[in-house]
């Protein structure tokens, strides 16, 4: 049989097309990731393949898995199913918490959080310090309009 030829693929006992969500459980001494998964043969934790970047994922989240050629004995990693209540990012380096539950959004930092739109911005520090900056100010109130400080200096 040459290279070129392609072989009539064994008989699959129950193949699977299309996706699944299963869970990662975390890399074997091999550094290969586990997964389990509706369906499966028995319950230990079958090792996968995967297309997405798994260092930072915690042990227990879902995920998208195909299998290779429908063989439930190749499970292909896609990705980490989202959870948009508490997304975390890293972002050079550094941790970016967001929360959103549809009637608030949260955004924290650890020492300083910076909004900035050309040459505008709002800076929040750690100390408690908030920074308005910008080329023309205004603040409107249609009820009461309260400033009020240790020290308040106008001009």
């Amino acid at each position: 049989m040459s290279v070129f030829e392609n072989p009539q693929p064994a008989l699959l006992r129950n193949p699977v097309y299309g996706v699944v969500v299963g869970q990662y459980l975390g890399l074997n001494p091999q550094q290969q990731p586990l997964v389990v998964f509706p369906g499966q043969e028995g319950t230990a934790a079958c090792v996968a393949r995967t297309i997405a970047q798994l260092s930072d994922v915690a042990f227990g989240v879902d995920v998208l898995l195909q299998f290779d050629q429908g063989d439930v004995d190749k499970p292909i990693i896609l990705g980490v199913i989202q959870q948009p209540e508490t997304w975390t990012q890293q972002i050079a380096g550094h941790t970016l918490e967001v929360d959103a539950d549809g009637q608030r959004l949260q955004i924290q930092a650890q020492q300083q959080l910076v909004l900035r739109c050309g040459a505008a911005s709002i800076t929040l520090t750690k100390a408690g310090k908030v920074l308005i900056k910008g080329t023309y100010l205004s603040s409107h109130a249609s009820g009461t309009h309260r400033i009020k400080g240790g020290c308040v200096q106008i001009n």
